[in-house]
């Protein structure tokens, strides 16, 4: 039988600070009341679920122009191009030319210690990754969020069976889902919004065509869940390319409550399984404002997964707009 043990304790690991000299009161807030409310629930350490989806995915990066290319490795050739520097000018040496070739630098005759030396062209926003204030704000008040906000108790919402190949999740849907999730409202911390029936492979390439929130659907959840720290979803952004500026649109209603977000997330392994129906819609004549989605979808449908979200920063992918990470998840 495996080990059952509580999840990481943030209480006695983690300062409440903020990387700027200006006062944060609503971030500290909810902070302190995650805190005050820390979950209790067990877990089982060996049943992590991994979210992270791998920064060399090519569907997981957006090409602008590409300056935003997918994690890749780049020979020397590749990186003078990339630096506008004439290779028949550039001088080079012997470590130069030991880019992305394996070296042998053991110090004995009597066995090899093989190393390569890699150069990798990536972006901050490639594969799993937190969006920074940066990102949308040119001088925030907050420079970066805090640790807290991405670990934690979390719920994972299944939206993929009630979207109909709609791309937008819209606020009546929105609404319509939570009246199911019976958690008081003050207890829901972080919220991940899965939309893929089918979580594409890394080697397909980048397309416009993937699920975002509305404007108004983000408002609602901003201001809906008073505590509501992190915001999280299995595509690209959770605002369309087409949506410029982003801080007009769903990042900026987060952003005005502090809320964190989390992007590029593989959900395809959460999996809900003996679930009992769900109770009927308080009001059945709801219009979900989808073409066919109606009340009794979302009764025969399993809504959410609770569990502790656990997020650790890629030291190689830290930039001020945004931090690659790994993410898992650990059902209770």
């Amino acid at each position: 039988m495996s080990e059952r043990r509580d999840p990481p304790d943030h209480r006695t690991t983690f300062i409440i600070t903020t990387t700027t000299t200006t006062p944060c009161p609503i971030l500290t807030f909810k902070l302190e009341n995650a805190l005050k409310l820390h979950s209790t629930n067990l877990i089982h350490p060996s049943q992590g679920i991994d979210l992270s989806v791998s920064p060399t995915a090519k569907y997981a990066s957006f090409p602008y122009h590409d300056y935003t290319p997918y994690a890749q490795f780049i020979s020397k050739e590749e990186l003078l191009k990339e630096l506008k520097i004439d290779s028949c000018c550039n001088k080079t040496d012997q470590t130069s030319s030991l880019i992305n070739e394996s070296c042998d630098v053991s110090s004995s005759s009597n066995g090899v210690c093989i190393v390569t030396r890699n150069i990798i062209l990536s972006n901050s926003h490639a594969g799993t990754h937190a969006d920074q204030p940066k990102h949308f704000e040119k001088s925030p008040i907050i420079e970066k969020f805090h640790t807290i906000q991405y670990n934690g108790d979390c719920i994972i919402v299944m939206l993929e069976h009630l979207l109909n190949d709609s791309l937008t999740i819209s606020k009546e849907l929105i609404e319509n889902v939570f009246q199911h999730i019976q958690i008081p409202k003050e207890e829901i911390f972080r919220i991940i919004l899965k939309t893929r029936k089918h979580h594409p492979t890394n080697d397909v390439e980048w397309t416009n065509d993937f699920c975002h929130l509305s404007k108004e659907a983000s408002h609602f959840l901003a201001n809906e869940f008073p505590n509501l720290l992190l915001i999280g979803i299995d595509t690209p952004s959770i605002d369309h390319p087409n949506k410029a500026p982003i801080i007009e649109h769903s990042h900026g209603e987060f952003w005005k409550q502090r809320i964190a977000i989390l992007e590029n997330l593989n959900l395809s392994r959460v999996e809900m399984r003996n679930v009992s129906p769900l109770p009927p819609l308080h009001n059945n004549n709801t219009n979900l404002s989808l073409k066919s989605s109606t009340s009794s979808d979302l009764v025969s449908s399993p809504l959410f997964k609770r569990g502790y979200l656990q997020t650790i920063f890629n030291p190689l992918q830290m930039g001020e707009d945004a931090i690659g990470c790994f993410v898992l998840f650990y059902p209770y």
